[in-house]
Parts: C-alpha cells; structure tokens; sequence
C-alpha cells in the first residue's frame, strides 16, 4: 500500500513540472531586445559563463555595456572586470556588438509615471562655510624590496657514540 502512494505522488509531480514554465535563452534575448535590463544582464551571464563558444567573452561584453548603460551596477562591475580580461581587439568587437544590439531596441524604457512637478522655494540665506587649508594629498605607499638573506649552513651534528 506504500509503495502504491509513493507511486502515485511520484506520478503527479511528473505531471506537474511540466506546467511549470521556464525561461529559456530565446525568452530572455527577446525581452533584452525590447529594453529589460535584468534581461541584458542576464544575456552576459550566460554568454560568460554558460556557452561555450570561441567569441563567447566579446559577447558577454556586448551584453553588460548595453546594461550597464541602462543602470545596471552588477553588469557595470562585470562589464570592468571583462575590459581589464580582453585584448583591445575584442574590445573593439564588443563595442561594434553592442552598437548593433542598441540599433534593435527601444531608446530607451518609458518612465513609470510622468513626474510631478515641485514648486520653487526660496532657501533662507546661508552663511558662506568657514575656509579651510587645503589638505595636501598623501604619497603613493610604496614596498621597498629588501635582499633576501644567504642561506645559513647548518652545523653538522655529532651522531651519538655507539653503546657497547
């Protein structure tokens, strides 16, 4: 009788995963183009890290500018990590990539609501700030290199006398 419920309950979740829905590359691509910027992130990411593809790391670059652009922060500290990584020319690529992307979106999201305006206020005068010297900025820290020490030979060891 157990083995019949566990069957049964192993039958209806097989039934059920189905009709969960997930977002596949295609999903995401579509929704980048039109402007999402979760999307765009999420185009890098899996150009990054999930194709392997020999422009794979150009692509991704593409991605998290034209994110980055829009706001993102996460695709603004991948998109530096990626130009520090690649070689000028792929660099160059990126940017012609990205270019085409832009070419095939929207300018940019329409606002959320129209903003509402605020009336002017005149500010009480303030009293001008007292000055101060300026601050000369600190030198760079710098490591001194120091000579690495000769090797110190070990004194030989006396071997214990052997007992009788």
């Amino acid at each position: 009788m157990m083995r019949v419920t566990r069957l049964v309950v192993v039958l209806a979740l097989a039934l059920l995963v189905p009709l969960t829905s997930y977002a596949d590359a295609d999903d995401i691509r579509r929704d980048a183009l039109k402007g999402d910027t979760a999307s765009q992130y999420e185009m890098g990411i899996l150009y990054e890290f999930g194709f392997h593809l020999a422009e794979h790391e150009t692509e991704a670059l593409a991605w998290y500018s034209v994110a980055a652009e829009r706001g993102s922060e996460p695709a603004a500290r991948r998109r530096d990590l990626l130009n520090a990584r690649l070689s000028a020319a792929q660099r160059g690529k990126a940017e012609e990539r990205r270019r085409e992307i832009l070419t095939g979106m929207p300018a940019a999201l329409p606002p959320a609501a129209a903003p509402v305006p605020v009336p002017a206020v005149e500010a009480a005068p303030t009293p001008a700030p007292e000055a101060t010297p300026p601050v000369a900025p600190e030198p760079p820290a710098t490591l001194e290199v120091l000579p690495m020490p000769a090797p110190v030979a070990e004194p030989p060891t006396a071997e214990p006398a052997p007992k009788p």
